[in-house]
């Protein structure tokens, strides 16, 4: 069970997307993000479920209609929890997508293929309500087809 209340708090965080041409379709792609939050009432205490740091490492290609993006999500560890919350560790997570566009008159028809945990790794994700007992899904593939009329 869970209780929340009110008080006063500051949070503090930074977020950096950059995206740059490495050389005719190929891109690079990259982010980062952070957060600290804090309890300002009765002595600085950490709030609960605040994500870690990540970052993010990908290229993007395409050509014609295809477009190809793997893509490394890097996670650091949390430790700086809240009273009764636990640390998670860190962990480092591929994702490949790849999508095939088709225009035919008004219609727009895209397959897309997402891979994600590509290496099948364990791990827990901070903000999960359930982290304690259930780590996240391991390797996965989805199909997706979509029809845009315009």
């Amino acid at each position: 069970m869970y209780f929340y209340s009110q008080a006063g708090a500051r949070f503090a965080g930074a977020e950096a997307r950059v995206q740059a041409r490495l050389r005719g379709p190929l891109w690079l792609l990259a982010g980062f993000d952070y957060v600290d939050a804090n309890l300002t009432a009765g002595g600085r205490m950490n709030l609960p479920r605040i994500p870690p740091a990540r970052g993010r490492l990908g290229l993007d290609w395409f050509w014609k209609g295809l477009s190809v993006r793997p893509e490394l999500l890097m996670v650091n560890r949390q430790w700086q929890v809240a009273p009764n919350e636990d640390p998670t560790a860190g962990y480092a997570v591929a994702h490949l997508n790849a999508s095939y566009s088709l225009t035919r008159g008004h219609v727009l028809h895209t397959f897309n293929v997402t891979t994600f945990n590509l290496g099948n790794r364990l791990y827990r994700n901070h903000l999960s309500f359930v982290k304690d007992v259930a780590p996240e899904m391991g390797r996965g593939i989805r199909f997706a087809y979509t029809v845009r009329v315009f």
